[in-house]
């Protein structure tokens, strides 16, 4: 039997399946089966990895009861009546499909069911275990109804589904628990459709509720108190603690004042975008009445959050219908202004409109006291057409972990366990030292089952993929300069009391592949080439030539080797066989042959080599992975100081290292140096020694300053001297000289008058500083350890 995957697939291919509108006399012909297969790709559940097999579902999810087909015939009437007298309405959400493809009644999708579980017995543990566990898949489009109703125990398999799905299961769970409760569809808006709670405060932020615990009245107090030593009464000013009270108030009014100001401005920058389609967005929920379960209030319930809210709350802007297990009505109410309006007094035909003819319960009893009549009873509705819902506990149990991780540095972002295989999987982000994008292993020594993926073009090789076994590795690469796009390495089984060491596991077969070399001829251009250990031969098959449907290949037997290196046989055309493909090309010669053999054994030692040094690096890798799991380590940037510990390290190297040369120069620099040099550097200073080199070094100082003032004082007289010149220049010549001369000598005259206005400015700051320069170079020879003993 086909799967309803498998239609699917064959009507994305391009077969449309043919459907087939039943008439309600059809429907109610025993003999006729209802198959309708109308998929779309979103009304598939999303996650859901195995298709629904028809054969494995209940009978009656594949066909229709007498009951059913005969509700099928009153939904349609109905649903004609109502598009006749509301053609501006949407059409009702009656009859979807269910997941094998067949209509079923929205009512008879409900199974009320209590779980054997008393944590399920509220409603508010009810609702949120369904928007824990369950997935939202979104409308597509928003604005209009799913074609699809699966049944809840699918839903519970697949735990994905759409808010019509979501809100089917929990009602069903509700009204197995006793409550009075109903599905729902309407419009809300775009936040609660789409479960976007980026605007809500998150719920593990909010603080516990301050619980005031009531404890002895305040006439048991003062009982207890009736004998204690009074207080000493508190001499303050009434008037200053009004005072005080006052400018209490006025700050907290202040900071009150304040605080909604930012609130006030923080809610505008929070303030969602327009929604284009307000009011449009169709969504699916469940009501509750009040009068079962001793509920006083009705509420509604979002099945996507599992929150209750106010029947008024704005977030709710208009109900199509609504419906339980024994009936369907469609509101006949105005709800422009929203859902706080509205009456849900379900009997009342003015507001709500319902499928079958339905009595009350009031209506029942008094019927029931009265005489029994023949007259015809009205349509029920038929039984669910859903299996028994349950929770099996090996559902309960999770099969995939998941981790996510940030600035490691190994550039691990991600690591999934599954548990039923022990498989895990990490993803690394680009910058990965082991350039691996992903490794899929059960574990981590060598020789194991493994898949490697690597970052593209980041190996020197080109590799891309490496699957390693057991018995085999293949190697996948990209960009290489002679075209190699796969390497299939095969092992030999080690002969008994043999090494096991993954290093030393012998080789059976290598079969390498290559792209086409457009700059070759196909004859020519090795497609693939296969090295025959065990067998010691080489196979080489060609590129295919165009009009042509079988390669060129050639087979080589190489020449038996001595265990001292040496051949133990010569070459011989023998040992060339094959497929030349044109019977009437010349076959190449010997020579040709001979060279060919010799290039692919030197290539077979080549490859040897670079499977020896794969499985190297795949030791390297594992090894260096089960050392970067043993001591995990942070990647810190280079800019935050603070916690790079290197950074932290070379700025107390640069502190350190300038603090120890300005010790140096410090010790280097000695003011008393040159002058104990002429007495000879003693040790000890006698009292006449200490007074000359006071009297020295003070000379010396006062030596130097006069020459700075020299200094200074030349300068002066230099460029007066030649401001001087130039403006005699400039008498004499005034009226012969251009203008731009006139500019130049004016230039020239400022720039030297700012020199000597510098240059004076220096000279009166070095009158000023020589006095204090001169007792401070004295105070500093009187400390000095040599001298002070004298002074």
């Amino acid at each position: 039997m086909e799967t309803l995957l498998e239609l699917e697939e064959k009507e994305d291919e391009g077969g449309d399946i043919e459907q087939k509108e039943l008439s309600p006399q059809e429907l109610l012909d025993g003999e006729t089966t209802v198959n309708i297969n109308i998929t779309s790709p979103g009304d598939t559940p999303f996650g859901r990895t195995k298709p629904v097999n028809l054969s494995e579902c209940p009978g009656s999810y594949q066909d229709h009861s007498p009951p059913e087909k005969q509700l099928l015939v009153i939904a349609d009437n109905f649903s004609s009546q109502y598009s006749h007298i509301f053609p501006n309405r949407k059409p009702l959400f009656l009859c979807p499909l269910n997941e094998c493809g067949v209509k079923k009644f929205v009512s008879t999708t409900l199974r009320s069911t209590m779980l054997p579980y008393s944590g399920l017995y509220d409603w508010d543990n009810c609702a949120s275990f369904v928007a824990d566990h369950l997935v939202l898949q979104a409308l597509d489009p928003p604005i209009e109804p799913p074609r699809r109703l699966i049944s809840p125990t699918l839903l519970l398999e697949t735990q994905t589904g759409t808010c019509f799905d979501i809100s089917t299961l929990l009602c069903s769970l509700l009204l197995g628990a006793g409550y009075d409760a109903y599905c729902v569809t309407g419009y809300a808006v775009r936040e609660m459709c789409l479960l976007d709670q980026s605007r809500q405060e998150c719920p593990l932020l909010v603080g516990e509720v301050e619980v005031k615990v009531e404890g002895t009245s305040a006439e048991d107090e003062r009982q207890v108190r009736k004998y204690a030593v009074k207080p000493p009464r508190e001499l303050r000013s009434t008037f200053e603690r009004a005072q005080q009270e006052l400018k209490e108030q006025e700050a907290r009014a202040e900071l009150l004042r304040g605080q909604q100001e930012a609130q006030r401005l923080q809610e505008e920058l929070e303030r969602p975008p327009p929604d284009p389609l307000q009011g449009q967005m169709l969504h699916c929920w469940v009501l509750v009445l009040a009068g079962k379960r001793e509920i006083r209030d009705h509420f509604f319930i979002d099945p996507l959050t599992g929150k209750g809210y106010a029947l008024g709350d704005q977030s709710f802007l208009g109900v199509e219908a609504v419906w339980n297990q024994h009936n369907y009505w469609v509101n006949m109410q105005d709800c422009g202004g929203g859902c706080s309006d509205m009456e849900y007094n379900l009997g009342d035909t003015t507001m709500w409109e319902s499928v079958l003819f339905r009595i009350t319960e009031k209506e029942e009893e008094e019927e029931e006291e009265e005489e029994w009549s023949e007259e015809p009873q009205p349509f029920e509705m038929p039984r669910s057409w859903v299996d028994t819902i349950a929770l099996s506990k090996q559902g309960e149990e999770v099969d995939v972990v998941r981790e996510w991780f940030q600035n490691r540095l190994d550039h691990l972002e991600e690591r999934e366990l599954q548990r039923a295989t022990n498989v895990t999987i990490e993803r690394f982000s680009p910058g990965c030292k082991l350039k691996l994008k992903t490794h899929r292993y059960v574990s981590l020594a060598p020789g194991t089952e493994r898949r490697m993926d690597f970052h593209r073009r980041v190996c020197p090789d080109g590799l891309l993929l490496r699957v390693e076994s057991p018995g085999q590795m293949e190697e996948t690469f990209d960009h290489r300069d002679d075209r190699l796009y796969s390497r299939h390495v095969f092992y030999a089984r080690s002969p008994e009391g043999g090494s096991q060491e993954p290093g030393a596991r012998p080789l059976e077969r290598v079969v390498e592949r290559f792209h086409r070399d457009a700059a070759k001829a196909p004859r020519e251009d090795v497609a693939e080439r296969v090295f025959l250990f065990a067998e010691g031969s080489i196979e080489v098959t060609f590129h295919l030539e165009d009009g042509r449907i079988i390669p060129v290949r050639r087979s080589f037997v190489k020449p038996r080797v001595l265990p001292d290196g040496q051949r133990a046989e010569s070459w011989r055309p023998g040992m060339v066989t094959g497929y030349q493909g044109d019977p009437h090309e010349d076959p190449p010669k010997n020579v040709y042959l001979y060279e060919m053999l010799t290039a692919l054994m030197d290539e077979e030692e080549k490859v040897t080599l670079q499977i020896k040094h794969s499985e190297t690096e795949v030791r390297e890798i594992l090894a260096t992975r089960e050392r970067e799991e043993s001591n995990p380590e942070l990647r810190i940037s280079i800019y935050d100081t603070a916690r790079n510990e290197k950074v932290q390290r070379y700025r107390e190297d640069m502190i350190r290292a300038q603090e120890e040369s300005q010790r140096q120069v410090k010790k280097e620099i000695d003011l008393l140096a040159p002058i104990l040099a002429r007495l000879g550097d003693p040790k000890v200073l006698s009292s006449q020694q200490a007074l000359k080199v006071l009297e020295d070094c003070l000379a010396n100082q006062r030596t130097r300053m006069i020459e700075q003032d020299k200094i200074l004082q030349a300068r002066y007289d230099k460029e007066t001297q030649a401001l001087q010149r130039e403006q005699q220049l400039y008498q004499i010549n005034q009226l012969n000289m251009s203008k731009e001369e006139e500019e130049r000598y004016h230039a020239y005259c400022s720039e030297t008058v700012f020199k000597i206005g510098v240059i004076k400015q220096r000279q009166s700051r070095h009158k000023e500083i020589t006095p204090q320069k001169h007792l401070a170079l004295k105070e500093k020879l009187i400390r000095d350890p040599r001298l002070a003993p004298h002074l």
